[in-house]
């Protein structure tokens, strides 16, 4: 087995931060809370644009693996640390020198984390005084046509699938919550916008 097989091997299961079609992104080391307690924690900064930016922090025990560009961001050529073992010691190598220099230490990367890692997320961006007050983030729940998101509020028409297309049966994995007055299941494909939902019970 190469090395190249291995890494494809820790990378399945995983999602990489920044997303691709976000641009570079910033990551920094640091720590949290008292020595004998203390947690590890990566976070991965962008700026999409000029007024706004989003922050993605998580528990560095949940990162499989982590790319360093050598050029710039989008360079395929680089360094991977991969695995427990090697991610370790770079996070530790980047914590030592944060330590060093009297603050935390930012460097551009891709990381690699579990799908299913917990994160903390967090927006900032410039808006005015009236659409601050209008503002809410958008919730899971709101976006039914993402198929790993479930939709789970109740009403009289409630309906998941696939993106475009009528409603219908099919192999899907969504899921809805059971409504009083309908409640029907599509499978990839069906459920999107335009679609027309059968009728029933």
């Amino acid at each position: 087995m190469t090395d190249k097989d291995l890494l494809k091997m820790y990378l399945a299961g995983t999602i990489a931060f920044p997303p691709k079609h976000q641009g570079p992104a910033s990551v920094t080391v640091f720590t949290e809370g008292q020595r004998a307690a203390s947690v590890t924690l990566i976070k991965v900064e962008q700026e999409l644009s000029h007024g706004v930016s989003i922050s993605r922090t998580f528990f560095a025990d949940d990162v499989k693996a982590i790319f360093e560009p050598k050029a710039s961001a989008d360079s395929t050529d680089g360094t991977w640390h991969a695995g427990a073992g090697k991610v370790s010691r770079f996070i530790e190598d980047k914590l030592a020198a944060a330590s060093t220099k009297n603050g935390s230490q930012s460097f551009t990367a891709e990381i690699y984390v579990r799908e299913d890692a917990s994160s903390l997320l967090e927006t900032k961006a410039g808006m005015t005084a009236a659409e601050c007050a209008e503002y809410y983030p958008p919730m899971p729940q709101e976006r039914a046509a993402v198929s790993h998101y479930i939709v789970e509020n109740t009403g009289c028409l409630q309906t998941t699938g696939g993106p475009g297309g009528p409603i219908g049966p099919g192999p899907g994995s969504y899921r809805v919550a059971k409504t009083g007055c309908l409640q029907t299941t599509g499978g990839p494909g069906g459920g999107g916008p335009g679609g027309t939902p059968p009728t029933g019970p």
